[in-house]
């Protein structure tokens, strides 16, 4: 999916009417990597975005660095704006790039793929992105991955219902609800749980634990294999 500069703008307002409790899936992914990460760590954030991500881990670790890829320019000039702000910028390094463009070493301690997954449609680039990610972590390191529209919703109507009243709720416009519902539904690609504990095997994750699920949208910790 291409973010322009305006879509990159309203991301994070949109993000958090989309999925309710955006931060506190934020927040518990902190609180996970802050209980198997040391002191000092080096964290690389996949699809890092506007930097909400690395703006809430840092909380959770004092002391860790991060790497941050995206391939929209956009999104990362917003989020080297709030890094700044945030006073991260000495511990973050941010670059316009996939991962599989990525240097192999060194290492990472941890890693996030938040929100992301669910853009890409094919099963192989996902498992590709996946095994990417992988090879750029040490063994054991933990990995977090957060996907949205959890299954295929379109033809359940209770909570297509409910997730529309969410964005009502939130003072979004009929109209607008429905042009962005579908907009969303032509540019994302659900997935099941099955689907993900598979990718995450494949791609050489185990220990895989389900943290956080909100509607549409779950979240796993899993762990690299030794």
């Amino acid at each position: 999916m291409k973010f322009d500069e305006e879509l990159a703008r309203i991301y994070d307002q949109y993000a958090r009417i989309s999925l309710p409790g955006y931060d506190a899936l934020h927040e518990l992914a902190g609180c996970l990597l802050g209980s198997l990460l040391k002191e000092s760590a080096s964290v690389l954030a996949v699809g890092v975005g506007t930097g909400q991500e690395i703006i809430t881990l840092s909380q959770y670790g004092s002391h860790w660095q991060f790497t941050g890829l995206d391939p929209s320019a956009e999104m990362l000039q917003i989020a080297s704006m709030r890094l700044l702000q945030e006073g991260l910028k000495d511990r973050t390094k941010l670059m316009s790039c996939f991962v599989t463009d990525f240097p192999l070493e060194p290492l990472f301690d941890a890693s996030t793929l938040m929100l992301v997954i669910h853009f890409i449609h094919e099963r192989n680039a996902r498992l590709e992105l996946l095994r990417d990610i992988s090879l750029r972590l040490k063994p054991n390191a933990p990995f977090i991955l957060a996907a949205g529209l959890f299954g295929d919703l379109r033809g359940d109507s209770v909570l297509i219902d409910a997730w529309k009243m969410r964005w009502a709720s939130q003072g979004i416009s009929r109209q607008e609800i429905e042009t962005r519902f579908q907009e969303m539904f032509s540019s994302v690609y659900p997935l099941s749980e099955t689907e993900v504990l598979e990718l995450l095997n494949e791609a050489g994750f185990h220990q895989v634990r389900r943290f956080f699920t909100s509607l549409t949208f779950s979240a796993w910790v899993a762990q690299k294999g030794g």
